[in-house]
């Protein structure tokens, strides 16, 4: 891209949108509510079902907590989705008003994830630890797919940053 005269970008997009992209872009919802029900819907229950005498007794705090991390769960998926189209609106738009070529990310690593947890599945049949070892291929993959929309999106925002005018 060539620079301008003040060492700016030589595309340029109206401020008003810019500076909602980057107000979106600072406003990104916390994890800690994923988090928090990930581990009140995933990790208790299965603490309690581990370490439990009689799961029958202790069953509807099983259920309890399995209700309250799943609530807990959909309610951090809905906010990351509402935040995440209104971003990427936001980007369309700046990135349409300043003519610069949209971001190009490729897939495969979440493809080959998906396919390391099919074939585990379906290798646990012969190894439990293959089932386990193709969950972790699979987070794996989508870490690295994960850091790359990261780096992505922080290359925007610091190409955004410097069309603002001084």
């Amino acid at each position: 891209m060539n620079e301008g005269d003040e060492g700016r970008p030589a595309a340029s997009a109206s401020q008003p949108s810019v500076l909602r992209y980057l107000d979106l872009a600072d406003a990104r919802p916390s994890a800690v509510l994923a988090v928090a029900g990930g581990t009140m819907g995933i990790l208790a229950p299965i603490l309690l079902f581990f370490f439990a005498d009689d799961v029958l007794e202790i069953s509807h705090i099983f259920a309890l907590f399995l209700i309250t991390g799943g609530s807990m769960l959909a309610v951090s998926m809905y906010r990351y989705r509402a935040w995440n189209k209104s971003y990427e609106s936001a980007r369309d738009i700046v990135v349409a008003e300043s003519g610069i070529h949209p971001p190009i990310t490729s897939n495969w690593k979440r493809h080959v994830g998906t396919l390391a947890l099919i074939a585990g599945y379906v290798l646990g049949d012969y190894d439990p630890l293959l089932f386990f070892l193709g969950i972790l291929v699979c987070l794996g993959f989508a870490f690295f797919q994960e850091r790359e929309k990261q780096r992505t999106r922080t290359s925007h925002e610091d190409l955004f940053r410097g069309m603002l005018q001084p």
